[in-house]
């Protein structure tokens, strides 16, 4: 019997999907930043736009680290429940992973922190600080 050639599914993206292992390197990253960084902050981004995000990086690249990414794989990362988590009390910070959110991993005082983000605020690009 020929074949139908009816309603055949056809992808138009030619973009490769990422693995298991890009994945993976991220968990990795991020358990390893909660070992060498002393401090977490989760915020959230209202402009997302690469040229902004990227000052943002080269500004505190000396002693800090930013997360962008699925908000599923940053949570495995820090820890979902209780008894996955890698340090204290990080499983209430993975649940705030919800939206259009980042993680930034620093050395700084919290008040270092917040103080820069009252002046990143004036720019528009980040609303809340956790």
């Amino acid at each position: 019997m020929p074949r139908s050639k009816r309603d055949k599914k056809i992808s138009l993206t030619k973009t490769n999907r990422k693995g298991l292992a890009w994945k993976q390197k991220i968990i990795e990253d991020i358990r390893h930043c909660v070992e060498k960084y002393p401090n977490i902050f989760v915020f959230q981004v209202q402009n997302m736009r690469n040229n902004l995000l990227k000052d943002l990086r080269q500004e505190w690249k000396t002693n800090s680290r930013f997360f962008f990414g699925k908000n599923r794989i940053m949570q495995i990362g820090l820890g979902r429940t209780k008894t996955e988590e890698i340090e204290i009390d990080l499983y209430k910070l993975s649940k705030r992973l919800t939206g259009q959110v980042g993680l930034l991993f620093t050395e700084k005082s919290k008040k270092e922190v917040l103080e820069w983000a009252k002046k990143v605020l004036g720019c528009g690009i980040c609303s809340q600080w956790f």
